[in-house]
């Protein structure tokens, strides 16, 4: 069983907290109670979220201290620490893999980077068009989510049910990321950005990326994606739409 489910935008969170715990601590004691009671003997992998770890001057593993900043973030903390107390109380098969930020195809434009790359894409066609952001320095560890879902995968299937981070370890700001997308499409970014206040949250953190070592000593597993690769694909992909 995978558990992806839950309110994942961290914003969201400071807007209705309510619901996006809910979502997510509620959601895993459910699952658990469950699980629990027909005393079923499979895997079952919940994601976590790097949120958890707030700001980072090294990268983040399981043991680093943990800083929740915001109810999606606690939300999070407190999910991992119920599935590791089910592990070790109950004999669970159950895991954790705190995943930090990741990209696909599919993800909407709720989430910066889709913002920017369909932004950007729009300010090509008409120069008129303007694209609206808040903080922008801000650094984080952003992967592939086809690399993060193998990782998963790996990580549920182990012989030792042990909790991972999934990451790539490299820290990237979302100002180079704003340049490096509209470079390629052959533009100068700040003459299409416009900074405003209001979108900024209640509070961000500046710097967040993982330290992916376990998870590769342990059972094989590194990203293959670089920032670059995953602008490419998102570009390509909004350009066929």
């Amino acid at each position: 069983i995978y558990n992806l489910s839950a309110q994942s935008s961290v914003g969201l969170s400071f807007k209705d907290p309510y619901t996006s715990i809910k979502s997510i601590y509620h959601s895993t004691l459910i699952l658990l109670e469950a699980i629990r009671t027909i005393e079923f003997e499979g895997n079952i992998f919940f994601a976590g979220s790097s949120e958890i770890f707030g700001e980072t001057n090294i990268g983040a593993d399981v043991n680093s201290p943990r800083k929740p900043k915001s109810p999606y973030a606690h939300a999070k903390d407190a999910s991992m620490n119920l599935v590791k107390q089910y592990r070790e109380l109950y004999d669970l098969n159950c895991i954790t893999g705190v995943l930090f930020n990741h990209e696909s195809k599919i993800r909407t434009e709720k989430f910066v980077i889709p913002k920017i790359i369909k932004g950007a894409i729009d300010c090509q066609k008409d120069n008129n068009k303007r694209l609206t952001l808040g903080n922008i320095n801000i650094s984080r560890d952003w992967g592939w989510a086809e690399d993060y879902v193998e990782a998963m995968q790996i990580i549920t299937r182990a012989k030792e049910k042990k909790d991972y981070v999934i990451c790539t370890g490299k820290l990237i700001s979302l100002r180079e990321i704003i340049e490096k997308v509209f470079k390629k499409l052959n533009m100068n970014w700040q003459d299409y950005v416009i900074l405003e206040k209001e979108l900024k949250r209640p509070y961000d953190i500046t710097k967040s990326y993982g330290n992916p070592k376990s998870l590769k000593d342990d059972l094989g597993w590194e990203n293959k994606k670089t920032i670059d690769d995953i602008i490419n694909l998102l570009l390509d992909n909004e350009n066929f739409k």
